[in-house]
């Protein structure tokens, strides 16, 4: 009992430097913004890839993965980020002029596409890092994943704002490292999720 409970804890304190690490060339190699697509799923993939093989190299690994999938996932979160954020801004407005009909039944529409991007955008990267395939079939993907394992999804959503306002309100000094806390949290869902819903899912062969 005492061995189990020792081999846990010596297993999250070894992380502990990963998520470090991954965390400062996370935030460095975001800082074009653009690039932010790429480098999270950069990110999930030293994450997914470190627990099967705890050798490998956490630095080449990451920039591997970050060239490898660079074309994709800027592409990805140039379309999904933009329109994402414009729904966002519509949908605020349609709640502040909530007192006409056509803004309730045009911000019903406003939120609900709102909601099926903000899910995209949380799982797409994690989804891009353990899978192959074409960039629309990639994103829908990770909609109906979202969709079929809707629980998931939404704890997902909640962990990634309350980590976001606690880091930001309590804890600004982990801004530093704070792509490696959020993505080191979400892989551990994100493992769960692909494994139950692409059980003989077309994965990648470098997987």
């Amino acid at each position: 009992m005492n061995s189990g409970k020792e081999d846990t804890i010596y297993g999250w304190i070894e992380w502990i430097p990963n998520v470090v690490l991954l965390g400062v060339l996370w935030l460095l190699t975001s800082l074009p913004l653009f690039t932010i697509g790429a480098s999270t799923t950069a990110l999930y993939s030293c994450f997914f890839q470190f627990r099967q093989d705890h050798r490998r190299k956490l630095i080449p690994l990451f920039f591997e993965q970050f060239k490898f999938h660079f074309k994709q996932a800027t592409i990805i979160w140039l379309i999904c980020f933009p329109v994402t954020v414009v729904l966002g801004v519509e949908l605020l407005y349609c709640i502040e002029n909530s007192e006409e009909l056509i803004f309730v039944l045009s911000g019903t529409a406003v939120g609900v596409l709102f909601t099926f991007l903000s899910l995209v955008l949380v799982t797409v990267f994690a989804y891009l890092a353990k899978f192959e395939n074409t960039i629309t079939k990639t994103i829908l993907k990770s909609l109906q994943i979202s969709l079929k394992d809707f629980f998931r999804s939404v704890l997902n959503l909640v962990l990634l704002i309350s980590i976001t306002f606690l880091i930001v309100s309590l804890f600004p000094q982990f801004l530093l490292i704070y792509g490696g806390i959020i993505c080191f949290v979400l892989s551990i869902n994100f493992e769960q999720m692909f494994k139950k819903n692409i059980p003989g899912g077309r994965g990648s062969k470098r997987f």
